[in-house]
């Protein structure tokens, strides 16, 4: 691996870049009043189209590992506020995220891992940086459907945004950067963008920019050059996986978000919020206030006895974090 002159002036022009289309994207957001989701994803895409085009700048791996290398700690700078306002054009949001970073090191992992293969890069970089901008940007203005997710909530009209834009990119792209059979191109093409927005839905403080290119990578790195049988029967198995899993969380009644109990009290458990109480089946909670809310709803009662044994102690101790000392004991 090398570095060149020509190298080293990319490099340099695309780091003083970045605080440029910050800088621009603050300015006209003013002007125009934009909403700090558009701005966010602005320069979302601003950063990421840039790195579709590093396969035809960089012969080598260490160009781009240097310039990440340099742009992760001009994205924490920024962050933190060294360079006045500019941190606002990422952060101006409700919810925490270090999504720069993680994209930083989804192009770095994609990169170093496509070797002869740019396709393996283009595509996942591409859908991170296309679909996931159109999901936010459609959701926030039409999005109707709601559903919760840590720190916020997504919309049904976002998801779908997400997976047909990914599923139109994957076609585009495995038709011009691929030799993939037709029937290949429809399969592939469907279980990334199946699995792409899945993992989107359910990630947080932007971990999707990490888990949605890494996933892509993976699943086109395992399946491009499957047989048509072959991919036939993993998206079945897939599809079947999804219809169980939401089969069992439907018979058992669990509440949306059933995986993420009790982590307001994992230190106390009687000083916790009443959602989280709520969703932990128990008929009385206390408010950080010690205040005592209402009765629980039978269908919560219902969830608790599907968690807990005769003994009254959880059968299912999701993600190992609920207090097993509970009981019957309100919480």
């Amino acid at each position: 691996m090398s570095l060149t002159l020509a190298d080293g002036l990319i490099i340099a022009a695309i780091l003083a870049a970045i605080p440029a289309l910050m800088l621009l994207v603050r300015l006209l957001g003013r002007r125009f009043g934009w909403n700090p989701e558009v701005s966010r994803k602005l320069v979302h895409v601003g950063t990421g189209s840039p790195a579709l085009t590093f396969p035809l700048l960089f012969s080598n791996p260490l160009p781009v590992l240097l310039l990440l290398g340099m742009a992760i700690p001009l994205m924490f700078a920024i962050r933190s506020g060294l360079l006045g306002g500019l941190g606002n054009v990422l952060h101006g949001v409700e919810r925490q995220s270090y999504g720069e970073v993680y994209l930083a090191l989804a192009i770095a992992i994609t990169f170093l891992r496509a070797e002869e293969q740019p396709v393996l890069y283009v595509l996942p970089i591409l859908v991170i940086t296309l679909s996931d901008t159109a999901a936010a940007l459609i959701g926030t203005a039409y999005g109707r459907q709601r559903f919760p997710v840590e720190g916020g909530a997504k919309s049904i009209e976002g998801v779908v945004v997400f997976f047909v834009i990914t599923r139109l990119a994957s076609l585009i792209v495995l038709v011009l950067m691929s030799n993939a059979a037709p029937l290949n191109l429809v399969l592939i093409s469907m279980l990334i963008a199946a699995f792409c927005a899945l993992v989107e839905v359910d990630s947080r403080r932007g971990l999707d920019n990490l888990f949605v290119p890494i996933g892509a990578f993976l699943l086109l790195a395992r399946y491009l050059d499957s047989s048509p049988a072959e991919l036939a029967v993993s998206a079945a198995v897939f599809l079947g996986f999804l219809v169980a899993v939401l089969a069992v969380a439907r018979a058992l009644r669990l509440p949306q978000q059933a995986a993420r109990l009790c982590r307001p009290a994992l230190s106390d458990p009687l000083n916790c919020f009443p959602a989280q109480c709520r969703a932990s089946g128990a008929r009385h909670c206390h408010s950080s206030r010690g205040t005592r809310s209402s009765p629980m709803p039978q269908r919560a009662r219902r969830f608790r006895s599907a968690l807990r044994g005769g003994n009254g102690v959880p059968v299912l101790d999701v993600r190992g974090r609920c207090q097993r000392s509970l009981g019957d004991r309100a919480l």
